[in-house]
């Protein structure tokens, strides 16, 4: 009998034991695991730094501290600065603290925190530059098997853009813009901007008035996209068969509210081309929007009203008519339903 119980006894140490060794050993493993990824970063840091600098991106950074164990990584970095250059775009980024968090377990996804006002420059081909400043905002990124970005998505808070031409700035309650990048066999581009309030600094010169409630677009850009905005690019990203999917717009601006989902290109004089079916309240305020800018004639503002409001049906809630028709963009002209609303240019100059 007491050899019997003393048996007993040591199975059941034993069964007490070998789970605990286990879970010692992987614990052992995983923090040797955490510690080799944590001393490594600054080295992997400046060799993604280098890597994308080759690609047009460049990143400088301050001190960096290392933490988070044992769940996540969580780097944080002082005097962050990135910049980046193209033919039709210049923009630099600073921020005074950013932390950056990933799992141990994958180190390609990456969610960067900055409370700190961050400040953004853009600068354009076209002449046209903006200074942006952010209160707070995350970005997300996702990086591809060449360790370049694929995935990103970048939400700001408290916005303000300041352009470089006149006194008028903007503020935005909330940003977001979302990209994927495609795949050397699909060459698809997916992008959404999403807008939360957003008030111009001065009520003039501005299509729908000084506050803009909501702005949403999906889109995805078929075809290798031209890395620079001239008319050979253009020809060749065309013939290529480069297509515009707009998913979704929806915007509410005043009196105006739209939503819109079409299909467009560029014809061969390089103007838009393209159907859209459009769902929209509040049309007087777009006629007599683009008649004030001097884009249509009263005439057509008139004859257009006059159609509308035989298409038109009446709208739940605010009284105000609600039009569905079929958006055309064919030989230079727009046509909103059976009316040809007005003349279409080409989107770059000769």
């Amino acid at each position: 009998m007491r050899l019997a119980s003393a048996g007993r006894s040591r199975l059941m140490v034993i069964r007490v034991l070998v789970p605990f060794a286990v879970f010692s050993a992987l614990l052992a493993t995983y923090s040797g695991y955490w510690l080799y990824l944590s001393s490594n970063l600054e080295e992997t840091i400046h060799r993604l730094s280098s890597h994308w600098h080759g690609a047009g991106i460049k990143v400088e950074y301050g001190e960096l501290s290392v933490g988070g164990y044992p769940y996540r990584l969580e780097i944080t970095a002082s005097d962050v600065k990135a910049s980046g250059l193209t033919t039709t775009v210049a923009w630099n980024w600073r921020t005074p603290v950013l932390r950056a968090i990933a799992h141990p377990w994958k180190l390609s996804h990456w969610v960067t925190v900055f409370e700190s006002p961050s400040e953004i420059e853009l600068d354009l081909a076209s002449n046209w530059a903006a200074a942006l400043k952010a209160g707070r905002g995350r970005m997300s990124v996702i990086l591809g098997p060449d360790e370049l970005l694929e995935r990103v998505s970048l939400d700001l808070r408290d916005l303000r853009v300041q352009p470089n031409m006149g006194s008028d700035y903007a503020d935005i309650s909330r940003f977001q813009v979302h990209f994927r990048r495609g795949t050397p066999i699909n060459q698809t581009v997916d992008a959404a901007v999403f807008i939360e309030e957003l008030v111009f600094g001065h009520a003039h010169g501005y299509f729908f008035g000084q506050h803009l409630q909501e702005f949403n677009a999906e889109i995805s850009l078929i075809g290798h996209l031209p890395v620079e905005w001239t008319r050979a690019a253009l020809d060749r990203w065309r013939q290529a068969g480069g297509l515009v999917e707009l998913h979704t717009l929806q915007m509410r601006w005043g009196d105006l509210d739209v939503q819109l989902d079409g299909t467009f290109a560029i014809d061969g004089e390089y103007r838009p081309i393209g159907a859209a079916s459009a769902v929209m309240k509040g049309y007087p305020a777009l006629l007599e929007a683009l008649g004030r800018k001097g884009l249509i004639s009263d005439p057509v503002v008139f004859a257009a009203e006059l159609a509308f409001d035989l298409l038109s049906e009446p709208a739940s809630g605010d009284g105000r008519g609600l039009l569905r028709v079929p958006v055309t963009i064919q030989d230079g002209s727009l046509h909103l339903g059976p009316v040809p609303l007005m003349a279409i240019g080409a989107v770059i100059a000769p």
